[in-house]
């Protein structure tokens, strides 16, 4: 009779190994889907897939492999969702998409999951995205036609108060990395080891 219940118990064990590896190696991000004020970590589908093995993250970070998306509205692509669909390598997945993976016991192809609406929300969130690359890439060549603008002008005027204040700068970050490695040193010898 003891002999059984330890095989249980190895049994489940065995079981919720198997269940929190369905998802391991997942990042998911959530838009959407949960209300606005609610704790989004308490959430039943932040849960789940942490249960399953994912890693949750609030926002699309690196390590982001999914993102969980409802659409809410007209006009659904959601800053997350733009920024997946910017970065080209984040599934897009519907809820049931969690509920298909623990259903299956693995990770189910995402293309049977997609959220409802799927083309034409992609194409606003790939129009939002090449739409921010253009203003970022126009503010960026504004600024750097400024700081060769700049640049220029002081050139050609000789700014000698330019020169001496660029100089007088270069002397304080040359004095900051000595004393921060002065302080390394001394951090180094202090602590007795190869490191």
């Amino acid at each position: 009779d003891g002999a059984a219940a330890g095989q249980n118990r190895d049994v489940r064990v065995l079981i919720r190994h198997l269940y929190s590896s369905i998802l391991e190696g997942s990042g998911l991000s959530f838009s959407g889907v949960f209300h606005t004020g609610t704790v989004t970590e308490l959430g039943r589908e932040w849960k789940m897939a942490e249960s399953m093995g994912a890693v949750c993250d609030r926002k699309v970070v690196a390590r982001t492999t999914h993102l969980v998306y409802v659409a809410r509205g007209e006009g659904g692509a959601t800053e997350k969702l733009v920024e997946a669909v910017q970065r080209g390598d984040v599934q897009v997945v519907a809820p049931e998409w969690l509920l298909a993976c623990r259903s299956a016991w693995d990770k189910v192809d995402e293309d049977f999951v997609r959220p409802r609406n799927w083309e034409a929300i992609r194409q606003e969130a790939q129009s939002r995205a090449q739409q921010r690359t253009q203003h970022r890439d126009a503010k960026k060549r504004k600024i750097d036609g400024e700081i060769k603008c700049e640049g220029k002008m002081n050139e050609e005027t000789g700014d000698a108060k330019e020169r001496e204040n660029g100089q007088s700068l270069l002397q304080e970050v040359r004095g900051l990395v000595d004393d921060v490695e002065e302080f390394l040193s001394a951090a180094g010898d202090a602590g007795g080891g190869d490191g």
